[in-house]
């Protein structure tokens, strides 16, 4: 797991430039959207959170494929640019991400903006999710939380009684999105993540079986 996560990322920063004017104008475009957008509701698996202001339309949830490659390479730019020692994924880590076996991709989208998206697999009864990410202009509106229930409830369907997740442990904010979704913490990878000064320990959750 760790492996193909690493060289994701190695194909990722080889093609940096490449991926960031497109990157730019999706973000750009997320983000005008979203401003000038009245009041409105998020929806999701479960209750949903309660009203959002600054969306246009209830964002709706769906799988994302290989037509979403650069939407979601967009995404991923926009939702990690600010985070120490981050690597986006271009278009072409995404597909190699994808075409692994178990695979799916879970995108949120309100009047045409992408907004977040989700990576995830299953392998026998086991789901894994890779990757989680939403737009700066709308987090705190309950699209996380909603792209987590969705993929727990998709996973399951599908046979995985488990959940396990990475996340580094100086990520105060995904993890507190984690455990208010159920996760506990069961385990740790030291000096897993490579920063620009230090390395940070990724911290193992679970999400117990229900």
């Amino acid at each position: 797991r760790g492996g193909a996560l690493r060289r994701l990322g190695r194909r990722a920063s080889v093609a940096a430039s490449r991926r960031a004017a497109a990157a730019a104008a999706l973000s750009a475009r997320a983000g005008r959207d979203l401003a000038a957008a009245p009041a409105d509701t998020v929806t999701g698996p479960g209750p949903g959170p309660g009203p959002n202001p600054g969306l246009g339309a209830a964002p709706r949830l769906r799988r994302a494929g290989a037509f979403d490659l650069q939407v979601l390479a967009g995404l991923h730019h926009a939702a990690f640019e600010d985070q120490p020692g981050a690597e986006p994924w271009d278009a072409a880590a995404l597909a190699e991400l994808l075409a692994m076996p178990g695979a799916l991709a879970l995108l949120a989208e309100a009047a045409g903006a992408p907004l977040g998206f989700l990576l995830g697999r299953v392998a026998a009864d086991e789901a894994e999710i890779l990757t989680l990410g939403v737009h700066p202009a709308a987090r705190r509106l309950g699209l996380g939380r909603a792209l987590v229930d969705a993929l727990v409830a998709r996973t399951a369907a599908l046979g995985a009684a488990k959940v396990f997740l990475e996340v580094a442990d100086d990520n105060k904010t995904a993890r507190s999105l984690y455990l208010a979704a159920g996760f506990r913490e069961v385990g740790c990878r030291p000096g897993y993540y490579q920063r620009s000064r230090q390395a940070v320990d990724a911290v193992i959750m679970q999400l117990p079986a229900r």
